[in-house]
């Protein structure tokens, strides 16, 4: 207000505009003048604009943090007209009766806001000078023009409300925009990070220091500390941070964050969250220093304006690690519950933050001071539908009675898989060398066999064993008919289950890993994209995810070297059918042992077959009033023979053996 009084001040004592015409027309500005006098020490009409700097200096001195303006005025936006444009935009906000001070003094415009003709008369200065300072601000953000398309005298100059907020004093407040202050800035020494990224974070503190860096991407996984690194950077440089999410859409860049950053002091980060494939171009605005880039694993970041950028990996922390978060999340739990968690739950700082305040809630639902590691899962398991269950279904907990009948290969590829996915972690440093640096925690398996054959319920088993929760992903929600579409979704599935640190299984996975073909048409080439895509996104998945097919002779080559276990299923034997047949009966049935034997023996179901000719039987069993038994059990074999269109060998009594056969069976010499 005392810079833009001033410069009225001295415009009426040149004559610019008429002064006795002013103060007639708005008396109010005889208090203004007053307090100017009183702030300025000396006459109306005789201000001396050296004066004028150092009350300014002065009034910056008294103040805790530089005010906006004097952030701007030793920025090299403008100079010092540029300044002088922004408190005369200002003043017009900040009091109504300005506004009609500005329409009288650009008449016959009855614009309530500034053109740049008018400042110009104001400020004294050139029309070039002051239209370069404007150019200068816009650019930067912290103007707008409305009518741009208009002679450039006539061009209206305006603050956006955000950046007029700040100029008053205030927080930055936009959409999606977020602030943290100075003082809440972690130090690096108190984020859990691995040796070999701290001491990297800690290099890129000194190149800030220095200004010898332009740009600094911090890329991970949601949750593993993203922004509390960029937060502990830049509280070292005694600074805040502002974080905006970097729109790809856009046509032209958004220009208020940077705007804000500048006024504020704050380091300018950007949220950026590139699916595979895909650029998100993001800007470092002039006048703000370095600024963050806080992006996933996946996609590409480039930074306009920054020729110096450091780039900084952060891992998903080991099981060490994740005990030190468990330990600052304010959980009361017992040693052997907090070995169990860190060892079994591979999620990041952030998750495990979640996690822990929904753990505590629920053991306090359930009046008990401990966590417990049931406790854990069920608020694993929130999260994980409030994030999966648009994508993929979580399949009910398996009950131990329930366990897969396997047997041969089947069963020793399913011990290699739990083996596999329990010691994922520690693997790659127990094989070491070349070979270990490439192993990742991700678990890749394939269960290949005909339908009912217990691909699915062996999922749900591995789960079990693994203490882990088993989404099964919904491929007519995954895949589209729009270009791209597919690969995004995908993209998004994956994700969110390596977050999450659950079993995704992918039913009928042949749709989408086909052989790739001889592109004859566009239909080709695109399938061929969404090959290569799944390609690529398993061999970087550090979760475990299973992929079931009926057709493994469909699938691509190059994803059979991509897998780590492959578990065949093939129809059950007699033994194994024997036993699930006494897995699916009801506790109180009266089958004989001769029954099931013949059924084992006779009928060679599958184990989806068996369970729905138990599930049958127990149906006629409940309607007859009585147990289960042979009558009931032989009536639901020959109705699961019928619906899958196949003949019944119940039908056809054994064909008695001949007495040649007879006596072979029978011990001692062959007649």
């Amino acid at each position: 207000v005392v810079r833009v009084l001033a410069l009225l001040d001295e415009a009426l004592g040149r004559g610019i505009f008429d002064r006795d015409d002013v103060e007639r027309r708005f008396p109010f500005l005889e208090g203004y003048a007053e307090h100017l006098d009183e702030l300025a020490g000396s006459h109306r009409g005789r201000h001396d604009p050296v004066h004028f700097e150092r009350l300014a200096d002065e009034l910056a001195a008294t103040a805790a943090e530089p005010p906006p303006l004097a952030r701007l005025a030793t920025s090299d936006i403008g100079g010092t007209v540029a300044v002088d444009v922004v408190v005369a935009a200002a003043l017009v906000e900040r009091d109504v009766r300005f506004g009609a001070v500005v329409a009288a003094l650009q008449a016959p415009s009855t614009s309530r806001r500034p053109c740049i003709g008018m400042l110009g008369a104001l400020l004294g200065a050139e029309p070039d000078a002051v239209a370069e300072a404007v150019g200068a601000l816009v650019a930067a953000g912290l103007v707008v023009i409305d009518n741009a398309d208009d002679p450039r005298a006539e061009q209206l100059v305006r603050l956006p409300p955000a950046v007029l907020r700040v100029l008053e004093g205030g927080q930055p407040s936009a959409p999606s925009i977020e602030t943290f202050a100075r003082a809440d800035a972690p130090s690096l020494d108190d984020l859990v990070l691995s040796t070999e990224v701290a001491a990297r974070v800690e290099r890129v503190g000194g190149l800030i220091r220095r200004g010898d860096l332009d740009a600094l991407i911090v890329r991970g996984i949601a949750g593993t500390g993203r922004r509390m690194v960029l937060r502990a950077v830049a509280g070292q440089q005694h600074r805040g941070v502002l974080v905006a999410t970097a729109d790809s859409s856009r046509a032209t860049p958004d220009l208020l964050p940077g705007a804000l950053a500048l006024l504020t002091g704050a380091m300018l980060v950007w949220s950026a969250d590139p699916g595979i494939g895909q650029l998100v171009t993001t800007h470092r605005p002039a006048g703000v220093g370095t600024i963050g880039v806080s992006a996933g694993k996946r996609g590409a970041v480039g930074v306009a304006g920054a020729e110096r950028t450091a780039v900084v990996d952060l891992v998903t922390p080991d099981a060490d690690q994740r005990r030190t978060f468990w330990e600052s999340s304010g959980l009361t739990v017992g040693e052997p519950v907090l070995d169990v968690i860190s060892r079994r739950y591979a999620f990041s700082g952030g998750m495990i933050g979640g996690v822990a305040q929904q753990a505590k809630a629920i053991a306090e639902i359930d009046g008990r001071d401990e966590v417990e590691v049931g406790d854990v899962r069920q608020a694993a398991q929130d999260h994980g539908r409030q994030r999966l269950e648009s994508l993929a279904t979580l399949l009910a907990p398996l009950s131990t009675g329930l366990m897969p009948v396997l047997g041969g290969v089947t069963a020793q590829g399913y011990e290699a898989l739990v083996l596999r996915a329990r010691h994922r972690e520690a693997l790659g440093d127990a094989v070491g060398g070349a070979t270990g640096g490439q192993i990742t925690r991700g678990v890749r398996a394939l269960f290949s066999g005909p339908s009912g054959t217990g691909k699915t319920l062996t999922a749900r088993a591995l789960g079990m064993r693994l203490d882990l929760d088993v989404y099964r992903a919904d491929l007519a929600a995954l895949v589209d008919k729009y270009i791209g579409e597919t690969e995004r979704r995908l993209d998004e599935l994956f994700t969110r289950a390596e977050e999450l640190d659950v079993v995704l299984l992918i039913d009928e996975g042949d749709a989408l890993m086909t052989r790739r073909t001889d592109v004859r048409s566009s239909n080709d080439r695109y399938a061929n994209l969404e090959t290569d895509y799944l390609l690529q996104r398993l061999e970087t998945y550090e979760g475990i995810v299973l992929i079931t097919t009926n057709a493994a002779h469909l699938i691509d080559t190059a994803f059979q070297r991509r897998l780590d276990v492959t578990v065949p299923f093939s129809p059950p034997g007699p033994d194994e059918r024997k036993r699930i047949w006494d897995l699916h009966l009801p506790e109180h049935h009266t089958v004989t042992d001769a029954t099931l034997d013949e059924l084992a023996t006779r009928c060679r179901l599958t184990g989806g077959q068996i369970r729905n000719a138990a599930v049958h039987a127990a149906l006629l069993a409940l309607d007859a009033g009585r147990p289960v038994d042979n009558s009931a059990l032989r009536a639901a074999v020959e109705r699961e023979y019928a619906s899958s269109g196949e003949t019944s060998p119940l039908r056809w009594a054994p064909i008695a053996p001949s007495p040649f056969a007879r006596a072979m069976a029978t011990p001692g010499p062959v007649p």
